[in-house]
């Protein structure tokens, strides 16, 4: 369980607050980390405290950190890797201490940055071998070939082998856990712009400001992929019926207290994603052919499916892959679709193109998917021609269908619901 402490009772009313403590700092549990090549160059251009091999490598962090410039240095040893870390730009390690000791069996490793005004606020950097999602990486740890193309124009040397880079993430959420009806739950301020305060009702960039987040079904999951448990900082929240907001945040994303109120949920953040959607997804409508109500498929439980029988209903085709980040990160919303429309309002069929099948049916037992899987094989790719993933095709009552190449929500289903 999370770290983290409610300082008073959870009888939460118009008087009565609900501290939460937030004393983890930690990644999010779902995020797309980028892969960023080492550029080796001679050491005797650097002031190292001590003498190293003749050639190091380094990765300069692009985006400034405090108005700092960092650029971080790898010497490769037998069993570890030493880390130097210049937040100066001067490439005089004298004044920046000693390095950190990265041992190569280990995946992970993290520094800290602190602002120059206020050492309350800090921003902490995580280098990792590799990364959760491995479709970057072969078994050996090597960059596969097909995506070696995407570095070549900046970096025409990198060969992609095993310790010529890192992916970089960055601990941006602010942990605790709070309990409430008799449940706790797990929760997070997310520091979305870098700028080391918890409390930025509007920020530029995509997310539009600082998040709160809540683990409302309970998977010990925290990520802004999970729409449905994400919140902006001002938003109306529920839980068990009730609806709750945060009365207080600490800046430096220390505590919060939630209070309990008699206003509505908005669904603020849920309708930007949705806009952010409209804007990056391909969206068409079309009629959906008639044939496609005569076919027949088996699910990945060997059970049959007659399509005909979904005529006349809202039904959703589901184009995914256990391979596929986005098509995991959009699982929540689809859960919550199923729960909230089948089977009176709505039906989802899901097709799932395998790469791993034993990955595939844990994903599937795992998330507790219980709408139908047919596997989406050559056979059914002559049927239904789609080469994106995720791809999400809602076809209403009189066959007309409305085809999203990308990730939907909730949101997008209730406006398209008559």
């Amino acid at each position: 369980m999370l770290i983290g402490f409610v300082l008073f009772n959870c009888c939460a009313d118009s008087n009565k607050s609900i501290n939460v403590q937030l004393n983890k700092r930690t990644r999010l549990d779902f995020e797309n980390v980028a892969l960023h090549p080492l550029t080796n160059i001679s050491s005797k251009e650097f002031n190292l405290p001590v003498n190293y091999p003749d050639t190091i490598s380094f990765l300069k962090i692009q985006q400034p950190i405090f108005n700092k410039h960092i650029t971080i240095y790898k010497i490769t040893q037998e069993q570890n890797d030493l880390i130097f870390i210049d937040e100066d730009g001067t490439f005089n390690y004298q004044d920046d201490g000693p390095a950190k000791i990265f041992p190569h069996n280990e995946n992970e490793i993290s520094f800290t940055v602190y602002a120059l005004d206020d050492i309350h606020k800090f921003v902490d950097i995580v280098l990792l071998r590799s990364a959760e999602n491995n479709a970057w990486l072969d078994e050996n740890g090597n960059v596969h070939e097909k995506h070696l193309a995407l570095f070549k124009t900046k970096y025409p040397n990198f060969k992609g082998d095993a310790g010529s880079f890192f992916f970089l993430s960055a601990k941006l959420l602010s942990r605790g856990s709070v309990k409430i009806a008799n449940a706790t739950y797990d929760v997070a301020l997310f520091e979305t712009s870098g700028n080391g305060l918890f409390n930025d009702y509007k920020t530029e960039g995509i997310f539009g400001g600082d998040l709160f987040l809540i683990d409302l079904n309970q998977d010990n999951k925290l990520s802004f992929f999970y729409e449905g448990e994400t919140f902006y900082l001002d938003e109306v929240f529920s839980i068990n019926q009730k609806n709750y907001m945060l009365s207080k945040i600490d800046p430096f994303g220390r505590f919060v207290e939630i209070i309990e109120t008699e206003k509505e949920p908005n669904k603020k953040y849920l309708e930007h994603v949705n806009q952010q959607y409209r804007h990056g997804r391909r969206e068409e409508t079309f009629e959906f052919s008639e044939t496609f109500w005569d076919k027949n498929y088996k699910s990945l439980k060997n059970v049959k499916i007659d399509i005909s029988k979904f005529k006349n209903k809202y039904l959703l085709l589901n184009f995914w892959g256990e391979w596929c980040r986005p098509c995991l990160a959009e699982i929540p919303e689809l859960k919550y679709i199923f729960e909230k429309y089948s089977p009176d309002k709505l039906e989802i069929i899901s097709f799932i193109k395998i790469a791993d099948k034993e990955k595939a049916y844990e994903v599937i037992k795992t998330e507790k998917i219980y709408w139908p899987q047919i596997e989406y094989d050559e056979h059914v790719r002559k049927q239904i021609r789609v080469n994106t993933f995720p791809t999400n095709i809602l076809i209403q009552p009189d066959g007309k269908a409305i085809k999203v190449i990308g990730t939907i929500n909730r949101i997008f289903i209730e406006n398209n619901l008559k």
